[in-house]
């Protein structure tokens, strides 16, 4: 009985190279989207290369000759999806800045959660089933998490014009409650609660922001920070539903 988690191989008599169409760029997209897809939905575990193949109609070579393995898949497919990700966000808030660039980072985190959510839930399933296990998945999930940490401290730092302490902290925080805010409407499916769960994470992070800079900043304070009016209900800027 095979162990689950597992490198799956290629049988001897799959050892043929695949034809010019299943090894041209287009078919690795093609099954990385594929992959992505059965892997949130069915687990590591539960989706052979087999079942990959069907969905997108090309041969088991095919995978071996991009990937090497099934496991190889997945790992391809976690770094390409938080890759995918962080450029979709990016372009959102692009040329924003203080409230205006966190409005729009949340809508793009309700966006996300409400289209692809699949995407959101592969590292949580990655962890699960092979973090303890499987060393290329691991260092692929540690990948993706310092990225995702990465581009949300360069975010602040574009906004602010300069490096905020312990921002790291900070994305961590928005990481995890994105997470938390994703399981519970996977569960409930209700649009009302998202969005006061998403709008307590705005309100979490400016508050976050505000207080790191107030510890560095010696009396009297200077100008508002662009966050501090997303501080209060009334006075912040309403995100657009």
């Amino acid at each position: 009985m095979r162990r689950t988690g597992a490198r799956e191989k290629p049988p001897a008599s799959d050892g043929l190279a695949p034809d010019r169409r299943e090894a041209d760029a287009g078919s690795r997209e093609r099954i990385l989207e594929a992959a992505a897809v059965l892997f949130a939905e069915h687990g590591y575990s539960g989706t052979s290369v087999a079942a990959v193949c069907r969905e997108v109609g090309l041969t088991k070579p095919a995978i071996y000759w991009h990937f090497g393995s099934k496991e190889g898949l997945l790992a391809e497919v976690l770094e390409t999806s938080s890759e995918r990700l962080i450029e979709r966000v990016q372009r959102i808030t692009s040329g924003l800045a203080g409230p205006e660039r966190l409005n729009a980072l949340t809508e793009g985190w309700r966006q996300i959660v409400r289209e692809d959510a699949h995407l959101l839930r592969l590292p949580g399933v990655a962890a699960g089933e092979l973090a303890g296990r499987s060393e290329p998945i691991r260092e692929a999930l540690v990948k993706v998490w310092q990225r995702a940490e990465e581009a949300i401290c360069r975010g602040f730092e574009e906004t602010l014009g300069s490096a905020l302490p312990d921002a790291d902290l900070i994305a961590h925080t928005v990481i995890v409650l994105l997470q938390g805010a994703l399981l519970r409407h996977s569960v409930d499916r209700d649009p009302v609660q998202l969005d006061r769960n998403l709008e307590e994470l705005r309100h979490i992070v400016a508050l976050q922001v505000l207080a790191r800079q107030s510890r560095e900043t010696p009396p009297p304070r200077p100008a508002p920070s662009p966050y501090e009016t997303l501080t209060s209900p009334a006075r912040g800027v309403p995100i657009s539903r």
